[in-house]
């Protein structure tokens, strides 16, 4: 048997936490995606654009706040393992 230096609850990973993480992470990949779609945009395409990166701007803070609150609401804080 092999014992691990670090206590068993804090090896243990909280699966929503990992998945409101991913959802955040890919909401903000969309977002940065939409504001370089804005940059390269003129006219109707930049008004369309900038509506886009509005929406998407809104879904990663929502995902944010979604991953906040999951935190705070029992600690699940998964330290970063480099």
């Amino acid at each position: 048997m092999v014992l691990s230096p670090v206590p068993l609850e804090e090896t243990l990973v909280c699966r929503t936490h990992t998945m409101l993480k991913d959802r955040m992470r890919a909401d903000l990949r969309v977002y940065r995606g939409a504001i370089q779609a804005m940059e390269r945009s003129t006219g109707k395409a930049f008004d369309k654009a900038q509506k886009l990166a509005e929406i998407a701007r809104i879904c990663f803070e929502a995902a944010r706040d979604r991953l906040n609150a999951h935190v705070s609401s029992h600690q699940c804080e998964v330290p970063y393992v480099g």
